[in-house]
């Protein structure tokens, strides 16, 4: 069938519109799907670099030595999570980091916890001698600080020690004591039990009265006595047994 003459020549710039539409959408979904692939791309390298950076390795430092403090601030810092846990030493004080659980040096990643082994101090102390003579307070004071706890209160006669302050304690001044045990106190009622003395003469009633245990002093007062013998006591005030102040006549 020929073609109309009217029709004829039109044919081409369809052809050619058409064509030319069908390359611009070419082109235009061809730009799309290079912007696609670009974000994709970009996004994947960016969850890559998350990815890589999330389970990149972190070198645990050695925390020996350090505060509490110390030792989770820099924890901290590396992405770490500290976990503290208390624990007895003998050569780390109180308060100090003794080590770590994974230990100084290891490889790990960012987020791991690691435990961090703080010092209580030596399991077993020595209750210090020193405290003889001290106030209560001071005793108190001292026990609380080494990690004891103060139990009961006593009192005791002593010829030395004033009143209030500390004669001793159960356990004994100068033992070994495991950590948080309890330290009863023995203190000076400031007051010596007075000896007996009746029949005794004068220097042997004042040598004992003069012996650290007694620490007392005599002032002798003569009287007749038809039975007694001469030069020795027959009364005595206090009399054996009650109490004196220390010092005391």
């Amino acid at each position: 069938n020929e073609q109309p003459m009217w029709d004829q020549g039109r044919s081409e710039p369809v052809d050619d519109y058409r064509a030319k539409s069908k390359k611009a959408w070419t082109v235009v979904l061809s730009i799309i799907m290079v912007l696609a692939l670009a974000v994709g791309g970009l996004f994947f390298y960016n969850w890559m670099q998350a990815e890589a950076a999330r389970n990149a390795l972190v070198t645990v430092p050695s925390l020996t030595g350090l505060s509490q403090a110390e030792a989770e601030s820099t924890l901290t810092k590396l992405e770490l999570i500290p976990k503290p846990e208390d624990v007895f030493d003998d050569k780390v004080k109180s308060g100090s980091v003794v080590s770590s659980n994974p230990v100084a040096q290891a490889q790990v990643v960012k987020g791991t916890t690691v435990t961090v082994m703080v010092s209580k101090g030596p399991e077993s102390l020595e209750i210090p001698t020193s405290l003889a003579g001290a106030t209560e307070v001071t005793a108190r004071e001292t026990l609380k600080e080494m990690g004891f706890t103060i139990g009961s209160v006593t009192r005791k006669n002593d010829p030395t020690i004033p009143a209030g302050s500390l004669v001793g304690t159960e356990p004994t001044l100068g033992s070994q004591v495991k950590s948080g045990s309890k330290i009863d106190l023995i203190l000076s009622t400031g007051l010596v039990v007075v000896p007996q003395l009746l029949n005794m003469t004068e220097p042997e009633a004042t040598a004992i009265l003069a012996d650290p245990k007694f620490g007392l002093k005599i002032l002798v007062q003569e009287e007749v006595h038809t039975v007694a013998e001469p030069g020795t006591i027959i009364r005595q005030d206090p009399e054996s047994g009650s109490t004196s102040p220390q010092s005391g006549t």
